[in-house]
């Protein structure tokens, strides 16, 4: 996207699809028309595009606890979250149990201090963890960036009704600005194609999220609270895997 997202970064080419102002056509290269008309009005519902790109920092807090398999608590996490995006940085301040983690990406290094100590990491693995951070929170723009393969699935029954699929597919071996190779599912209110929740497949797992409440900051929607589940291969949920609480979001534009 043209926002300075660092993680995903890729610029539009000049020959991309003009509008009839002359204006660059943002979802041109979603060739499905049933999911390209569905991602336009679910980012429409959550602020537009212009104010979403217009943010150049944005601060939030996020709260959640992660549970196996029995209900128990694995861990709890107290996180600050900081993007200035042109200039490209990122920090994730996290207290994780009894410790103090920082997390950065600043000039093109990613790094991580525990408990005031600089510690050796696997820079590909904390570049996948912040890319899950900042994607989560850019849902439902980031559909926009090229590169994915995006197609209508149907509708489905969700908690709150039906809703509309959209399957979502990355792969770094095709392109140079996915990090993880993985499929997404989102499913968008029938009504309003706001994002109720969304199913990723990963390596070696399923969870199936489900959004649960919202905030509007400056005209933006966001997420309030959210809770994962680990299922299996069809969608069918094991057990509750983790639940999230975000809050005291800033942005400067």
């Amino acid at each position: 996207m043209g926002r300075y997202v660092f993680f995903l970064i890729v610029l539009l080419s000049a020959c991309q699809v003009k509008n009839e102002t002359g204006e660059k056509d943002r979802y041109a290269h979603i060739q499905d028309s049933k999911a390209r008309a569905i991602i336009k009005r679910s980012i429409q519902d959550a602020g537009g595009l212009n104010k979403w790109e217009s943010i150049k920092q944005i601060r939030y807090k996020k709260n959640f606890n992660l549970y196996d398999s029995t209900g128990a608590v694995e861990k709890k996490y107290v996180q600050e979250h900081s993007y200035n995006y042109p200039e490209n940085n990122l920090e994730i301040r996290s207290q994780e149990n009894d410790d103090l983690i920082y997390s950065r990406f600043s000039e093109g290094r990613y790094t991580r201090d525990k408990n005031g100590k600089e510690v050796d990491i696997d820079a590909a693995s904390l570049q996948k963890s912040m890319n899950s951070s900042t994607y989560v929170l850019g849902i439902p723009y980031k559909l926009v960036d090229p590169g994915a393969e995006i197609r209508y699935m149907g509708e489905e029954k969700w908690n709150t009704g039906i809703v509309d699929v959209i399957e979502v597919r990355y792969d770094p071996r095709v392109h140079a600005n996915h990090s993880s190779k993985n499929a997404w599912k989102f499913y968008f209110d029938k009504k309003t194609a706001r994002v109720v929740g969304n199913w990723i497949e990963s390596s070696d797992h399923y969870n199936v999220v489900e959004n649960l409440s919202y905030e509007q900051v400056d005209g933006l929607l966001f997420h309030k609270e959210r809770k994962s589940y680990r299922t299996n291969s069809k969608g069918e949920k094991l057990y509750l895997r983790a639940d999230y609480h975000y809050y005291d979001y800033q942005i400067n534009k």
